[in-house]
């Protein structure tokens, strides 16, 4: 037994000395002979316990049974900031380093001071660039949908993750009910987007074409598989996105139905979906059966981005993003002097156009600091 740290070197010399013990040990052998008696034997002690305290640690909050069976995201929910702190706070307290200043022999870039303190600064910059992205909007939020109940409806983020090469199947397109491969598929578009009722009242933008190329890839994996997007509009407004629309259709045979679905039900027996869709241009309520059927949610601002606008004095338009006053003159720059915008913190973009916004941003910050002085 080694007590205390130690170098690599040593551990793994004491580790082999340990593995030899155990099989004399268990050949019923001498554990003594021929063997050096400079091994040090840790004596037993009571340990002050009356300026420490005992805290149990902190559980692991996890998704319940029901939730995580029908999704691929992480189990372990990693603790939030309050439960952070309390669990460092607590391992922290349970004992004193004992000053043997190995760790600082051991850090080859310096960065261990033992004599550092807790401090709060403020550093002063002349320019700052919000670039904290968006979020999906989270299609439970319409239970008719059948989101989280029928195994065979999954979100365009998790289809994704399911073709991907390194993804739970290795990229083979199949059921989760059964493992089957899908013989029909169905993308329902625009959730919780264009809804001012439920969601965001506004187009996302990238759902149309991010559909097509999902439809197109399901296509690629399975060309037997009948592929079918439910959509409002087909927004196609980038450069070769209206080609790409029409390439889904004559060279894949991508179905496109224009309308708004109003439920998905599942058959319990086969456990294929029923989409039930009001088509608007017959006027319609046809149902249409499938065996996997892809939500494709709208984007909507990120979580604390208010509170970030208010720290940093700049306002938010109505739906919930950085306000750009002049989106023709000036598209990055947001109301306060030196504070820019990229991505998708000012309104939902599709990857060319953050690109842009971040060049044009770094753009600006690098004229800001070779004046030298604010930007007007």
């Amino acid at each position: 037994l080694v007590s205390g740290p130690y170098t690599v070197v040593k551990a793994v010399a004491h580790g082999k000395d340990a593995a030899e013990s155990i099989d004399r040990y268990l050949s019923g052998d001498d554990l003594r002979k021929g063997r050096t008696e400079d091994r040090h034997r840790v004596q037993s002690y009571e340990v002050d316990k009356s300026e420490r305290r005992i805290e149990s640690r902190a559980a692991m909050p996890k998704q319940s049974v029901a939730s995580r069976k029908n999704s691929f995201s992480e189990v372990e929910l990693g603790f939030n900031k309050e439960i952070a702190l309390a669990e460092a706070e607590r391992c922290l307290g349970c004992a004193n380093c004992c000053e043997c200043k190995l760790c600082v022999d051991a850090c080859d870039r310096d960065a261990i001071d033992h004599m550092m303190r807790e401090e709060i600064m403020d550093i002063s910059v002349e320019s700052i660039v919000i670039a904290t992205g968006a979020r999906l909007f989270d299609v439970s939020e319409y239970p008719r949908l059948g989101f989280g109940e029928y195994p065979n409806v999954i979100n365009a983020m998790q289809y994704e993750r399911l073709i991907s090469a390194a993804g739970p199947t290795k990229g083979h397109l199949i059921r989760l009910s059964d493992g089957k491969i899908p013989k029909s598929i169905g993308f329902v578009q625009c959730v919780g987007a264009r809804d001012v009722n439920k969601g965001v009242p506004y187009c996302s933008r990238i759902c149309c074409m991010y559909g097509i190329k999902n439809a197109v890839m399901a296509k690629e994996h399975h060309p037997d598989t009948e592929v079918t997007i439910y959509f409002a509009d087909i927004r196609a407004f980038g450069k070769g996105f209206e080609e790409f629309y029409e390439m889904a259709k004559r060279r894949f045979g991508v179905n496109f139905v224009r309308g708004r679905v109003g439920c998905v039900m599942e058959d319990a027996e086969t456990q294929n979906l029923r989409v039930r869709v009001e088509e608007t241009t017959t006027g319609t309520i046809n149902d249409y059966e499938h065996d996997l059927v892809i939500l494709s949610p709208g984007i909507q601002p990120p979580e604390g981005l208010r509170d970030m606008a208010i720290e940093l004095g700049t306002e938010l338009d109505d739906d919930g993003y950085i306000n750009v006053p002049s989106l023709l003159s000036d598209p990055v720059k947001a109301t306060v002097p030196g504070v820019f915008v990229a991505g998708c913190v000012d309104g939902p973009k599709d990857i060319p156009d953050s690109v842009s916004a971040g060049s044009a941003a770094a753009m600006k910050v690098s004229i800001l600091l070779s004046e030298g002085k604010d930007d007007q």
